[in-house]
């Protein structure tokens, strides 16, 4: 990425090193390899003692990333943003009609209406496009079509899975068990999905995890980390409404047995959010065995 210690200080909410890093005349707008400066880490971590800080030390709030997006994007597109950030960077002369790259070029106004009409929303607003207030019955944003949104999603992740499995020795949560429960909700909500990759998908999971019966009936680990993705199979076999197979009783009695005389599980592997520490292996784990 090619991120400086100022980019890193920044995204990571180091503020005694950011203080210090710019004491010793770090270089304030240095671009990493996707064009992003230090003041664009800042604002996506929506940190307003950082921001203050580069902006003090001469950042250029105008400055765009690689897809042309500003501090002032970054700091308006997440649901938790913080307006203190918004119009710190207002003051220091962000251009709030500026537009980006991506699609028809969007603005901050673009990204911050998607989570509603929110406080950073009606600062935008005020601050106007090009100088101009912005009514606030304009329609600034144009919703997408969300079935066909959420349709387009699904066939990507539903292409995806036979190509995963062709060049992985194993099926996953993330392009298996995972797409799949997120292939039915979409079916059973009315939204157009290919039935036969889902069908067939089933079929190619199951016949993965049936000759691993006589192994799990030994409670051995031959499903990694079983209280965590052992569960994601459960759940995926039980949205399909598979039958009861004895491979799927066989890995109910392994994810049993891996529970802790306190009652809970123990995640293994550090993999966040999917599959990481002891309360998502006892969620899922519990999950696992009701279903």
């Amino acid at each position: 990425m090619g991120n400086s210690a100022l980019h890193l200080a920044a995204s990571n909410g180091n503020v005694e090193v950011v203080r210090l890093l710019l004491a010793h005349h770090a270089v304030v707008n240095v671009a990493n390899k996707m064009g992003s400066r230090p003041i664009i880490s800042a604002a996506v971590r929506s940190d307003p003692d950082i921001v203050r800080m580069l902006i003090d030390a001469g950042a250029d709030v105008n400055a765009a990333d690689g897809t042309g997006s500003t501090a002032l994007m970054w700091a308006a597109y997440k649901e938790s943003g913080d307006p203190a950030v918004v119009d710190m960077l207002l003051r220091a002369g962000a251009k709030a009609g500026a537009k980006n790259n991506l699609f028809d070029g969007e603005t901050a106004l673009t990204w911050a209406l998607r989570n509603g009409e929110t406080p950073i929303v009606a600062r935008l607003r005020k601050a106007g496009l090009g100088g101009a207030a912005v009514s606030a019955s304009a329609p600034m944003y144009e919703p997408v079509a969300v079935n066909l949104a959420i349709s387009r999603a699904v066939d990507a992740l539903q292409k995806s899975s036979p190509e995963f499995i062709k060049n992985a020795p194993c099926v996953s949560c993330h392009h298996q068990t995972l797409a799949g429960m997120a292939s039915k909700m979409t079916h059973d909500r009315g939204i157009a999905v290919n039935e036969d990759l889902m069908a067939n998908d089933v079929k190619r999971v199951m016949g993965y995890i049936r000759p691993m019966r006589p192994v799990m009936i030994e409670n051995s680990d031959i499903v990694p980390d079983v209280p965590v993705t052992g569960p994601y199979f459960m759940m995926y076999f039980a949205d399909f409404k598979q039958p009861n197979e004895p491979v799927l009783e066989a890995l109910a009695r392994n994810i049993a047995l891996h529970q802790q005389t306190d009652g809970h599980w123990t995640g293994i592997a550090p993999r966040p959010p999917l599959d990481y520490g002891d309360i998502q292996a006892t969620a899922l784990s519990v999950r696992a065995l009701q279903l």
